[in-house]
């Protein structure tokens, strides 16, 4: 008696569920025209259609998670671009420090390769160099050498 009862208990539960949907019935008339009710036409054949099952869960909980994933993407977006910006920077760093590194490297040639040297002036004017000014300028050089040539400082 028991085990029935059970039985009809899991059968009654099990059918709440459609009931309280609804039963939705698909037939196609003699003209072609498709048609949906929650009753199945007389004289009719009609195919018994399942309805949507509910949603799994809340909507709220939904779009709270959708959003926590979407702030989580554009967090790492900005940390991408962040690192893409640096990366751009330090590039930009170094090729400057390259070409200050050849101009120096040929600064000190021109300076140490003997001969009279011509400084031209501001106003086109050209002015010779003296041996001090000369070896002033090679210190010089050398300094922009030492600056511009090595790795930069926090390499």
């Amino acid at each position: 008696m028991r085990r029935s009862t059970g039985l009809l208990l899991a059968l009654l539960v099990g059918t709440a569920g459609t009931t309280a949907q609804g039963a939705i019935y698909k037939w196609t008339d003699s003209q072609g025209g498709v048609h949906y009710s929650q009753q199945p036409p007389s004289g009719a054949k009609a195919q018994h259609m399942r309805p949507a099952p509910p949603p799994a869960e809340d909507p709220d909980t939904v779009r709270s998670k959708l959003k926590s994933r979407v702030d989580a993407m554009n967090k790492q977006q900005g940390a991408h671009d962040k690192a893409a910006k640096k990366k751009q920077e330090a590039a930009q760093k170094k090729a400057r420090r390259d070409r200050n590194c050849r101009a120096a490297h040929a600064n000190l040639q021109a300076l140490t390769s003997g001969g009279r040297k011509r400084y031209r002036m501001p106003d086109g004017s050209v002015s010779y160099l003296s041996s001090q000014q000369i070896q002033s300028r090679i210190k010089q050089a050398r300094e922009q050498i030492a600056n511009s040539c090595g790795p930069a400082k926090g390499e």
